[in-house]
């Protein structure tokens, strides 16, 4: 089938190809990396992360629906552009579910069923990650933006992985000073280093 542009005089506007996809990439390519990063290896206050995953939602409900529009103005599609339109669906769905598993059905920690709801949670937020990331990388293509894109996605991302992994190696260090510091004590050989606050969640946030 032949590949249809998105920028085109029969197709959306500009302005609409545009909008949907600077809300999308920098959800997925700064907005969530980041949070991954701050649930991993910073300590929050119980709830803070509440309003995080309001506007997330609110920022890829916006985003989904003017894909929508902009979809319904590009007919017929590319199965490239049908390639992107089931990933974000099904983007969609997990982000869905990552926000209300976190506002409404998150368990109590004195209940069987945090156990359960803890790794669901994270996984779900990890896959939704990566599903929109490759998704980005796609709109980039269907929409012509240019090969600098994806340049500045990858230094973007590769920029907060290895502040990542920095702030990660610091808190083990300095998880290790702190237990030698203290008059009889020492650090167990399979001693975790202090990462996330247990009293919030350590996995993507609106992931």
């Amino acid at each position: 089938m032949q590949r249809v542009l998105l920028q085109n005089d029969a197709g959306p506007s500009d302005t609409l190809v545009e909008s949907h996809g600077v809300l999308m990439a920098v959800m997925f390519v700064v907005v969530l990396p980041v949070s991954v990063v701050i649930a991993a290896t910073f300590k929050r206050p119980q709830g803070s992360s509440t309003w995080f995953q309001i506007a997330a939602a609110l920022i890829i409900i916006a985003g989904t629906a003017l894909g929508i529009v902009a979809w319904q103005q590009s007919q017929p599609a590319s199965d490239l552009l049908l390639a992107h339109i089931v990933i974000g669906s099904i983007v969609f769905a997990f982000a869905m579910i990552q926000a209300g598993s976190a506002l409404i059905a998150r368990p109590r920690k004195d209940t069987k069923y945090r156990q359960w709801w803890r790794p669901a949670h994270q996984y779900n937020g990890r896959i939704l990650l990566l599903l929109g990331l490759a998704n980005t990388f796609i709109g980039i293509n269907e929409a012509d933006a240019g090969n600098d894109w994806y340049i500045w996605v990858c230094i973007v991302w590769a920029a907060i992985v290895l502040f990542g992994v920095g702030k990660a190696i610091y808190n083990r260090r300095s998880a290790a000073r702190h237990a030698t510091s203290v008059p009889g004590s020492a650090a167990p050989a399979n001693a975790k280093p202090a990462m996330a606050d247990t009293k919030g969640p350590s996995s993507i946030e609106m992931a």
